[in-house]
């Protein structure tokens, strides 16, 4: 699986309130391909600003996944178009850090290690929750549709 990662240096070295934008275009693959597979590459902008204790990203990507039909069993694409935010904190050694991302919050806290965002496992986490509970081939589909 590739990673997709941000150096964010340049950002870190500035004051509170910087901004620092990536353009996000890259082959993914989902390391648990039973829910789904990504069909086409991961397209999309990353908007950075620096925090007091970190970064928080801005994200707009779009995608395909293929995935099987909730009602038939037959496999069909998806568009998926996410818009989210996510809070990245540095590193204060490996206790803080999974300290922080126990607790409660609507966005999982992830690490800055070594000036470096890698925004992997956020991605997974996003692209699941953006499969509907029922995903249906069609709007109409039938069970014997197959």
């Amino acid at each position: 699986m590739r990673s997709i990662r941000f150096d964010i240096q340049e950002l870190l070295n500035q004051g509170v309130g910087a901004l620092q934008s990536f353009e996000i275009k890259q082959e993914f693959i989902s390391p648990d391909r039973s829910l789904f597979e990504i069909t086409k590459p991961i397209k999309g902008n990353a908007e950075f600003i620096k925090l007091n204790k970190g970064v928080i990203g801005n994200f707009q990507i779009k995608t395909e996944i293929e995935l099987p039909c909730s009602r038939c069993a037959k496999n069909f694409r998806l568009p998926i178009d996410l818009n989210f935010e996510q809070e990245f904190s540095h590193a204060g050694g490996q206790e803080k850090a999974f300290e922080k991302l126990n607790q409660e919050s609507p966005n999982i806290l992830f690490v800055i290690n070594n000036n470096v965002l890698d925004f992997t496992s956020s991605i997974e986490q996003e692209l699941i929750l953006a499969i509907p509970t029922k995903p249906l081939c069609k709007e109409n589909c039938k069970l014997n549709n197959i």
